[in-house]
């Protein structure tokens, strides 16, 4: 289980993202904060496909977006960047779940999607946050426990890389601010 991931890891997960820190310091404000993220990102695909990650997880071949039906949190340089990108590119938000979600009422579990998600489809996949990029994937054989709308007390295991969760770290060790993508959108 992964419940003590960040605890276990700390002091090299801590390493990997003070070795990124500088780097992201030398060249934020030089360069559209939208391209840095795409090099990070690209750094993380890249990771990924040297471990074979699609073949650890069932999640994306399932096409499924229950993780998306959450609230997407990350550094706010991310979010607003991708805030940006989104009125940039003039693409659609779901109004109904972007009102709901900047109340205080319940929520359907309808109404917690993405607000990004089209037809169930992430509509900034190229662009989308470390969060989703890197967060809650189950590993094959935990898939079927997943809680995808039918909510079980079994756990699932999930896929968590050294590599991968130190970007998303140092932009929290550089940046500080964690924010909502709702609050940009």
């Amino acid at each position: 289980m992964t419940n003590n991931f960040f605890a276990d890891n700390w002091e090299t997960l801590e390493k990997l993202a003070l070795k990124i820190v500088p780097h992201f310091n030398m060249i934020k404000g030089k360069i559209p904060a939208l391209d840095i993220l795409k090099m990070f990102y690209a750094n993380i695909d890249k990771v990924q496909k040297n471990i074979k990650f699609s073949d650890l997880t069932q999640c994306n071949k399932q096409n499924c977006s229950f993780c998306c039906h959450d609230t997407i949190m990350g550094t706010e340089f991310e979010m607003k960047a991708l805030g940006d990108y989104v009125k940039e590119n003039k693409i659609e938000i779901n109004q109904h779940n972007l009102e709901k979600q900047l109340s205080d009422e319940p929520l359907t579990f309808a109404e917690k999607a993405c607000p990004l998600l089209k037809n169930g489809r992430c509509s900034i996949y190229e662009v989308r946050p470390f969060i989703c990029r890197t967060h809650n994937i189950v590993k094959g054989e935990d898939f079927n426990k997943c809680a995808r709308g039918t909510a079980t007390d079994a756990p699932t295991e999930e896929i968590r890389i050294l590599e991968l969760e130190a970007y998303p770290m140092a932009l929290v060790l550089s940046d500080l601010k964690i924010a909502r993508l709702i609050d940009y959108l």
